[in-house]
């Protein structure tokens, strides 16, 4: 059963980590348009 809790965990950190990764790039391509409206 510990193996099982580990995987959860281990799984969680990469979820996070991965939404991190899309958040900064989403927040990269927002300021890539807006940059590119103001010109």
């Amino acid at each position: 059963m510990k193996w099982l809790l580990d995987v959860i965990k281990f799984n969680n950190v990469h979820a996070i980590s991965v939404g991190y990764c899309f958040y900064f790039f989403y927040i990269i391509d927002l300021s890539v348009v807006s940059f590119l409206l103001c010109q």
